[in-house]
């Protein structure tokens, strides 16, 4: 990196490794400006952009970065997933299959290929890709979701079901999980199973409405740590442990986070956060079976 730029990047590193993506942007924005296709910039911001769910501004960038540095395609499967987001498909597979050309071993990319094929009707390549994935991988869990989809599309209802509950021991919280369990269960005329599953998903589907707003505004105000616990409570209501952990370290991290960067905010300040950090740790020791941990 030229001088001029080693500060404003380093900056966009540690917003990165703090999950604050807008922050990654808002470094890297004045940056690109003045030096428009630096690679480091792009790969970034490209990335930051993905994040954000805002899939034309990644593609844009990374494929800016692919036409100015062609040998680090390897790293540029986002740009793939975004152009599959997008609706792209046809595009997304000829990345796709330069992505691993170049890296292989790149599951992701992998997995996104699958999903690209099916798009497009090669039913067979896609669930080979997938058992590559999921060779190398069994915990995948978004592979397996992925399995199961294609054979209830394909009315292969018994192949299904075992992938789901491959699925399930991975991640027991997905609503789209519980539908297609219901339709496969249909498809074999286990109709009261098939209304359990239904009524599994009504009830995932409540909660993940509720959550999501949350995690998207998240996604925007990284920060905020009243959002952080909502979205802890969210979890914690449904009885969610998995996923209830998981919004449970981002509070505390976020809260000792906070603490770091706000060492001299008013008291009343220090003490909110102290509140969540404190109270995030608690939940996390009852979910431990533990006593909870000190604040540090």
């Amino acid at each position: 990196l030229p001088d001029e730029l080693v500060a404003g990047y380093t900056r966009a590193l540690e917003a990165w490794r703090a999950r604050d993506f807008p922050g990654v942007l808002d470094s890297t924005w004045p940056l690109l400006e003045s030096t428009p296709d630096h690679p480091a910039l792009l790969h970034l911001a490209g990335h930051a952009q993905f994040r954000l769910r805002r899939y034309g501004e990644c593609a844009a960038l990374l494929a800016r970065l692919v036409d100015h540095v062609p040998g680090q395609v390897g790293r540029t499967r986002h740009l793939a997933h975004a152009w599959n987001e997008l609706g792209q498909v046809d595009r997304a597979l000829v990345h796709y299959d330069r992505v691993l050309q170049a890296a292989p071993g790149d599951h992701e990319a992998r997995r996104g290929r699958a999903l690209a094929r099916w798009r497009l009707g090669a039913v067979g390549a896609a669930l080979r890709d997938l058992g590559e994935v999921l060779a190398a991988r069994p915990e995948h869990g978004e592979a397996w979701l992925l399995r199961a989809r294609i054979l209830v599309d394909q009315e292969e209802a018994e192949q299904a079901l075992l992938a789901l509950a491959q699925h399930r021991a991975l991640d027991p919280d997905e609503p789209e999980a519980a539908f297609l369990e219901a339709r496969a269960l249909l498809d074999l005329g286990r109709s009261e199973e098939a209304a359990g599953a239904r009524a599994r998903f009504e009830a995932l589907e409540a909660v993940a409405a509720a959550a999501r707003p949350l995690e998207g505004n998240l996604l925007l105000r990284p920060w905020d740590l009243g959002l952080h616990r909502a979205l802890a409570e969210v979890r914690l209501g449904a009885g969610q442990e998995q996923r209830a952990r998981s919004a449970l370290i981002g509070l505390a991290r976020a809260a000792r986070l906070c603490r770091t960067e706000e060492p001299a905010a008013a008291p009343q300040v220090q003490a909110s956060i102290t509140a969540h950090l404190q109270w995030a740790e608690a939940r996390l020791g009852e979910l431990d079976g533990a006593a909870p941990r000190e604040a540090r």
